[in-house]
């Protein structure tokens, strides 16, 4: 789970948490606390580790000659 408190970077992650404990906090947090952002992420996801990178680089990196 993610709360960001505002757009001063501060924010912070809980967890791992399941599923339902995460969605449990998150509700509780957003009850007291409304304008903030509070987020339930995934721990997985669906992807290769090249598709993950590719989301976040525009060039290869220094471990991905040839391809």
């Amino acid at each position: 789970m993610e709360i960001a408190v505002d757009d001063d970077g501060d924010d912070a992650c809980f967890g791992p948490l399941t599923a339902r404990a995460a969605w449990d906090l998150a509700v509780d947090v957003d009850q007291r606390r409304p304008e903030w952002a509070v987020s339930v992420v995934p721990l997985h996801v669906a992807g290769t580790a090249d598709e993950l990178v590719a989301l976040f680089e525009d060039q290869p990196g220094p471990g991905d000659a040839g391809r």
